[in-house]
């Protein structure tokens, strides 16, 4: 059956809502570029999903951060980071691969989507392009406290008593108070 004939198209139609069944919905996400300012060549290209949980923006630092903490490339160049964002994670792979192949960032550091080729059917978006700012603290161990501490915080709105929530409240002083340590001694 051709993909333009009218039952198809009523089949297509009918479908088109599956995907949003349930609490299985399409979440943004990004694409990302490792750009290399001492030579200004694309070296990587990734995506990362936009949400951790409940937390807007974690995925892309999470991704950034492991990068830094697991790629022993990461080390070996100074690095501008763009991104720009895709409505779900079917749109981010196919740029993702898209742009594998059309920046050959396999030659590089991309190795898994090598050979998926470019697609013809994807908008030119080098103008979508954004810097992403990354901060000092943007490591894999911040992430983890950051990401505690709002766990701790739910926690004391859920608590089943006062005594419970106070609790929940001292272990999150307990973590800033180590954060500010930290930060006075210059230990980071």
């Amino acid at each position: 059956m051709l993909w333009g004939s009218r039952s198809m198209c009523v089949l297509v139609a009918g479908l088109s809502g599956v995907r949003n069944m349930g609490k299985a919905k399409d979440k943004p996400h990004y694409v990302y570029r490792y750009i290399d300012e001492t030579d200004g060549v694309i070296k990587y290209v990734g995506i990362a999903g936009k949400y951790i949980g409940a937390h807007m923006g974690d995925g892309l630092a999470h991704r950034i951060a492991s990068h830094k903490s697991q790629d022993e490339w990461r080390d070996k160049g100074v690095w501008r980071i763009e991104c720009f964002e895709c409505e779900n994670k079917s749109t981010a792979e196919a740029f993702e691969s898209h742009l594998i192949s059309l920046y050959r960032t396999d030659n590089y550091y991309n190795k898994y989507k090598a050979k998926w080729g470019l697609n013809k059917y994807l908008p030119n978006i080098e103008d979508k392009w954004q810097l992403v700012e990354t901060p000092y603290f943007a490591d894999v161990e911040t992430i983890k406290v950051v990401r505690l501490c709002h766990m701790f915080i739910r926690s004391i709105k859920s608590a089943k008593s006062e005594e419970e929530a106070n609790i929940f409240r001292e272990a999150v002083r307990e973590i800033l108070g180590c954060i500010e340590y930290v930060g006075e001694e210059g230990a980071v």
